[in-house]
């Protein structure tokens, strides 16, 4: 091989051996479903999510291998949205009032239905024995976000996070402030809501396990940042946006935390801080050390949405629509 031959190899193997330094690589073109609402795999199958049906792709090559579901209460049925949580030897999705069990290959196996007509206001991710279910409560006139720990009946034992909502009656609405947001890993619950960079991890006990804290110097939110969303709200909320426009109230910065996924003994947090296309991740251990940080492509919607996405096994995984609107799965290394 020729000198210069040599030196352009060595050129892509530095580029793309860099933590966050290639481009994603498309992996996949899904001709079967029109928009992804959300995103979850495990080692052999990935689960695309269309509102309420679900299509389980081959990790192998993403081909289809099946879909099911659709709008409505009945046994295979989802109520407004389905959001699957691929477990060890089965599939468990929640939709609004219940949660669903299917075997990996996409077959009806139970279902779960919440009681006491609480089901609306939950959203249920398992956790040790059980889950953890979300609702809004309202105490001495201040609304909270609260996390309650249910059996594996669904039965509630008892609420063991609550935090203060960004949206309290009858003032403004408070834009891209430090909102709550859970997930759930290993009999572990990861809470984020309060001021800075802080994520409580608690027990199915309400017990405060750890928090991840992190001296972090948030992204300025610029009046081209205030436009963009506007112009997004206006296109979806139309006539009803000239009763809404005088409530939104928008932040000096953005909050310290966009989103974070716990996998893989890590916790990956991502920031709203970008560098062109590229969003960044700071990744901790299991004990919320910080290991590292990374920027990785990341494509971004109207209105700054991100555009669905998870991370397995070290890699980032998102759905994008191209310029021909057809749906493809991008994947980078994260670490």
């Amino acid at each position: 091989m020729k000198k210069s031959k040599w030196v352009l190899v060595l050129i892509v193997v530095i580029v793309f051996s860099q933590p966050g330094g290639g481009r994603a690589e498309k992996v996949g073109v899904f001709s079967e479903i029109l928009k992804v609402d959300g995103i979850s795999m495990d080692d052999q199958q990935l689960y695309l999510v269309q509102g309420t049906t679900v299509f389980i792709y081959s990790m192998r090559d993403f081909k289809l291998i099946k879909k099911f579901g659709k709008d409505g209460e009945g046994p295979q049925e989802f109520l407004r949205y389905a959001h699957v949580f691929p477990q060890p030897d089965h599939l468990m999705i929640n939709s609004q009032g219940k949660i669903s069990f299917f075997t990996k290959n996409g077959t009806f196996i139970k279902e779960l239905k919440t009681s006491g007509g609480m089901g609306g206001g939950h959203f249920f991710q398992p956790m040790k024995d059980g889950y953890v279910g979300r609702r809004i409560i309202t105490d001495n006139k201040v609304v909270y976000f609260a996390m309650f720990y249910f059996d594996a009946q669904l039965n509630e034992i008892k609420e063991i996070y609550r935090v203060k909502s960004v949206r309290q009656p009858g003032g403004k609405v408070h834009m891209f402030k430090q909102t709550a947001f859970h997930r759930t890993y290993q009999d572990k619950l990861f809470v984020s809501g309060k001021p800075g960079f802080h994520i409580d991890v608690v027990d199915a006990n309400g017990k405060l396990l750890y928090t991840v804290k992190h001296d972090y110097k948030p992204l300025k939110f610029t009046s081209q940042d205030e436009k963009e969303v506007r112009e997004h709200m206006k296109r979806q909320t139309g006539t009803r946006y000239a009763l809404l426009k005088d409530r939104l109230s928008f932040p000096q910065y953005f909050p310290e935390i966009s989103f974070f996924l716990p996998r893989d003994e890590k916790l990956y947090v991502a920031t709203w801080k970008r560098k062109g296309n590229r969003l960044e991740f700071l990744v901790f251990d299991s004990k919320g050390r910080l290991l590292k940080q990374v920027f990785v492509p990341c494509k971004f919607l109207a209105g700054l949405r991100i555009s669905p996405l998870d991370i397995h096994k070290g890699k980032f995984y998102q759905v994008i629509e191209n310029e021909n609107e057809e749906l493809e799965l991008h994947v980078a290394a994260i670490e």
